[in-house]
């Protein structure tokens, strides 16, 4: 259960990385691309429309021969002077009029580069050229190290391919956890049925609930109990009549298993932050993990029933270690941060009218909570049917 859950959780996070906005809404690549194909198919339309061939030949005749007279302006104003100036004027007029003579040609291959339907691919690439020239110096560039190195992991050639490639990939993952989780709940409701409504328990009952106890622990504290997820499932708007949009836009996303919370906590070097993560280790990993070691031994050595230590951690220490208030706890987080993206995200969709906005909050329970709480409970069944059971010794003597 726990090697397909992180399978899946790895493949979840490669799928979040290539659906960033950062790639895709926010990306300055993604824009001189998108801009590059509007403004060729509106060059097409141009000519098409506004001008007819012979026309925009002359044109640009006109143009290059106006170029060609200002640049040799330029030239022989530069050669004016010096001891050889005549010479060089006739020499740079002799080579001008041979440019002015090929005139006809240059026009034919500027024409043949405008020519939208035959050269799209070439005017857009010059357009990114010149896009990339003005925003090189007013946004930073994309770092896509990991998306290439996500779309090389999944043998794909671009990101999309690589999308398409991870969601398929995630839906026979979940397919094989579905399994385990079904076998999870099965074994969960036979625990609570032997410790709550069976009259006599066995040693190896007892024990075989405490390991099960384990494995419940195990996943709780290891896997992601909750993930916050907001993205734009889509937005649309028009450009020069022509309509651009994006689709599955990451704007957050985070998931973190206890450990994982512990563990950051503790990394931050920040008293406050310390002595947070020392207290979610001590009564939500610790605690019951002490709990669980003190029942088994309970069990299986008659001595260690009147060990006062012992005794303490089995049944004391359940109103300290917290567990059952830590699962209501994230319950009450999780309800808060889907209050707090629902306000935020519908805040985007007032935007502008003229900008077609759909959000989506997909936060939810993983099920690294719902193995915490299954613990709660079947340690909850444990320990009442022991105290029971220690009471009725009781009684006896």
């Amino acid at each position: 259960m726990y090697k397909s859950e992180q399978a899946q959780l790895q493949l979840k996070s490669d799928l979040i990385e290539l659906s960033h906005v950062e790639y895709g809404l926010l990306n300055v690549d993604k824009w001189e691309r998108l801009l590059a194909d509007i403004i060729a198919n509106k060059l097409g339309d141009f000519k098409a429309e506004e001008m007819g061939n012979d026309e925009m030949k002359e044109n640009v005749s006109v143009l290059l021969k106006t170029l060609i007279d200002d640049y040799e302006k330029t030239v022989q104003k530069k050669n004016s002077e010096g001891l050889f100036a005549s010479v060089k004027k006739t020499l740079y007029a002799s080579a001008f009029d041979g440019i002015r003579e090929d005139i006809p040609a240059l026009t034919e291959k500027v024409m043949s580069f405008l020519d939208v339907k035959n050269n799209t691919e070439g005017i857009k690439e010059y357009i990114v050229v010149l896009l990339k020239k003005y925003t090189n110096s007013s946004f930073s560039r994309t770092d896509y190290s990991k998306v290439d190195a996500i779309v090389k992991k999944h043998e794909s050639d671009t990101s999309e391919n690589a999308i398409t490639v991870l969601h398929e990939k995630i839906e026979k993952q979940q397919e094989e956890s579905q399994i385990y989780r079904v076998l999870l709940a099965i074994s969960f409701l036979g625990f609570i049925v032997v410790f709550f409504f069976i009259k006599k328990i066995s040693r190896i009952d007892y024990l075989a609930g405490i390991l099960f106890s384990f494995s419940l622990l195990f996943l709780g504290i290891t896997l992601p109990m909750i993930e916050i997820d907001a993205r734009i499932s889509e937005i649309s708007f028009s450009f020069l009549n022509e309509t651009i949009s994006f689709k599955n836009q990451v704007l957050f996303y985070k998931s973190k298993s206890i450990y994982e919370v512990v563990t950051l906590m503790m990394e931050q070097r920040k008293f406050d932050l310390i002595a947070v993560g020392i207290l979610i280790f001590l009564f939500s990993i610790l605690f019951p993990i002490t709990k669980l070691v003190s029942s088994i031994l309970y069990i299986i050595n008659n001595k260690l029933k009147e060990n006062k230590i012992i005794q303490f951690f089995i049944f004391k220490t359940g109103k300290w270690s917290m567990a059952d208030v830590f699962v209501i706890a994230i319950i009450m987080a999780f309800i808060g941060f889907q209050g707090i993206i629902n306000d935020q995200l519908s805040q985007l969709k007032l935007v502008s009218e003229s900008v077609d906005i759909l959000t989506t909050n997909n936060s939810s329970v993983l099920f690294g909570f719902f193995s915490f709480t299954a613990f709660v409970i079947v340690s909850i069944a444990i320990s009442h049917r022991m105290h029971k059971e220690r009471n009725l010794i009781k009684k006896r003597n």
